[in-house]
C-alpha cells in the first residue's frame, strides 16, 4: 500500500537581491552582491517522500534545506538597518539565513496516467513551507539618535513563518529507466511573492532486476525567488544553482 522514496545530495546556491530592516528609502537596501559581495555556496538537502495506492489519502513529501551566507564590504553610502544609522565608509559583515522545511501533500491525476500508460504523472498539491529568515547586520562608525556608539555594533532580525503555497509537479518517463521531472511552488499575497521550480534527470535501474530497494541518481537546475515585506523585513531575494542527489526507492 506505501512506498517510500529517501533522497540526499547537495544543492549549489548562488544569492543576489536586496535586504533591509526598517530601511528609510532605497539607499538603506544592501546589495548581497555589490555590497556585502555574497558568494555561492554548496549546502545539503534531504528529502522523504510517501505514496500510496489509496484515492482518498493524499501523498506526503518532507524536505529540509539550510541557506544561509555570510559576507563582508565597505559601505559607500549612509544607510539605516534596525535602528542604528552607519555612516558612509564603515566596515560591515552581513549574515543571512533562509533555512526551510517543505511538508508537502498532493495527489496524482490518475486519469493523466492512465492516459499516457504512466509515461506522463501530474502532480497537485498544497506545500507548507516553514521559513527560518534571518539578517544579522554589524558595522563600524555607527550612530544611534546622532550618537556615535564607538566600535562596532550589531543590528539583526530573525523571522520564523509557516508559508503556504501551491504545488504542480510534473514526471516524463519515455522508457522506466529515465525520467524528466520538475516542480513548482508558488504563494503570493499583498507585497510578499515567493516561488521557486526545478527541472531534473533521474536515472534508475528499474525493471531491469528484482528488487525490493531501487537505487536512482538526479541532476538538474533550481532556481528560488522570495519578495518579502513584513515586520519591517523587506527582502527580495533569488537563489539559484545545479543540484545532484542520490536515493533509493522501496
Amino acid at each position: 500500500m506505501f512506498n517510500v522514496s529517501i533522497d540526499a545530495g547537495g544543492v549549489e546556491q548562488d544569492p543576489s537581491g536586496f535586504v533591509s530592516y526598517e530601511a528609510q528609502g532605497s539607499n538603506d537596501y544592501i546589495d548581497l552582491k555589490s555590497d556585502a559581495h555574497f558568494s555561492q555556496r554548496t549546502r545539503p538537502y534531504v528529502g522523504v517522500r510517501i505514496t500510496n495506492n489509496l484515492p482518498i489519502l493524499p501523498n506526503l513529501k518532507l524536505d529540509y534545506m539550510p541557506m544561509s551566507f555570510s559576507g563582508y564590504g565597505t559601505l559607500n553610502r549612509q544607510i539605516t538597518f534596525g535602528g542604528t544609522t552607519y555612516k558612509a565608509k564603515a566596515n560591515f559583515n552581513l549574515y543571512a539565513k533562509m533555512n526551510r522545511f517543505d511538508i508537502l501533500a498532493y495527489y496524482h491525476l490518475p486519469f493523466i496516467s492512465t492516459a499516457t500508460k504512466d509515461m506522463l504523472k501530474v502532480r497537485l498539491g498544497l506545500n507548507v513551507r516553514v521559513v527560518d529568515f534571518s539578517e544579522t547586520f554589524t558595522g563600524n562608525n555607527a550612530y544611534i539618535n546622532g550618537q556615535s556608539v564607538g566600535g562596532y555594533y550589531t543590528e539583526s532580525k530573525s523571522l520564523t513563518v509557516p508559508i503556504p503555497m501551491g504545488h504542480v509537479g510534473v514526471t516524463f518517463s519515455p522508457i522506466k529507466q529515465v525520467s524528466l521531472v520538475g516542480d513548482l511552488n508558488y504563494v503570493s499575497y499583498g507585497s510578499n511573492n515567493y516561488y521557486d521550480y526545478n527541472a531534473g534527470l533521474r536515472l534508475s535501474p528499474a525493471g531491469l532486476f528484482k528488487s525490493a530497494i531501487v537505487p536512482f541518481v538526479q541532476v538538474g537546475y533550481r532556481y528560488e525567488k522570495l519578495k518579502i515585506d513584513q515586520s519591517s523585513v523587506y527582502a527580495d531575494v533569488k537563489v539559484t544553482g545545479p543540484y545532484a542527489l542520490i536515493g533509493v526507492e522501496f
